[in-house]
């Protein structure tokens, strides 16, 4: 057990999986694990999972995914985790960060915009890779004249689904001034389709771009 450093555990195709190997090996027996990913918890795990969690003091990786209807199960999760040296988190939805860490990889199933600038990248001031696989266009808008919230160190950022206008992006991109590569995808959001306003927004907003993709359906 002390040479495993990295754990996928899975409820996928046969359910209780997960609270069965728990039962025969706390996850503090492991005391060199640094990668940790759950698929499909289902609400029994989540007692055990924040319990043993909290013992996990050198984990710098940990994903939670296809997790259905446990919004509030994630923050609790999230909560018992020890944020010295996690760097790398894959969630459902932006948790609710209260306080500055040191990620540096994010990715997300959804979230606004609102909610990476005023929770993210608040929190997250060290963030180099961010991928976001819904943003939804629900909630505040941002504003141009808010105080900058800016990611400095974002260098990589993936949306596979953009639901906003196009004016909110050119918003939110100005606080993403080093960003390398850009990977964004809509689907019956016509509103990116639009070169005039893709040109000099590279050529302004985003001087370091290098890689540049874009789909539309």
């Amino acid at each position: 057990q002390n040479q495993i450093h990295s754990m996928v555990l899975s409820n996928h195709e046969t359910c209780g999986q997960i609270d069965t190997f728990l039962s025969l090996f706390p996850l503090d027996q492991f005391a060199h694990l640094e990668s940790l990913t759950f698929v499909q918890i289902e609400q029994q795990n989540v007692a055990k999972i924040k319990t043993l969690l909290p013992a996990l003091a050198i984990l710098h990786t940990f994903r939670l995914l296809d997790v259905v209807d446990l919004e509030h199960e994630e923050e609790q999760i999230l909560a018992s985790l020890s944020m010295a040296r996690l760097q790398r988190l894959s969630l459902p939805s932006l948790p609710p960060l209260k306080t500055s860490c040191i990620i540096t990889h994010l990715t997300v199933f959804g979230c606004t915009l609102y909610q990476l600038v005023h929770q993210c990248f608040e929190h997250t001031p060290l963030l180099k890779y961010l991928h976001v696989q819904n943003v939804y266009r629900t909630g505040p808008p941002i504003e141009v004249n808010e105080s900058p919230r800016l990611a400095p160190h974002l260098k990589q950022l993936i949306i596979d689904n953009y639901e906003y206008l196009f004016d909110a992006f050119e918003i939110f991109v100005q606080l993403t001034p080093n960003l390398t590569r850009l990977t964004i995808s809509a689907f019956d959001n016509i509103c990116l389709i639009d070169a005039n306003r893709w040109q000099p927004l590279i050529t302004f907003s985003l001087q370091s771009l290098q890689t540049f993709r874009m789909r539309s359906q």
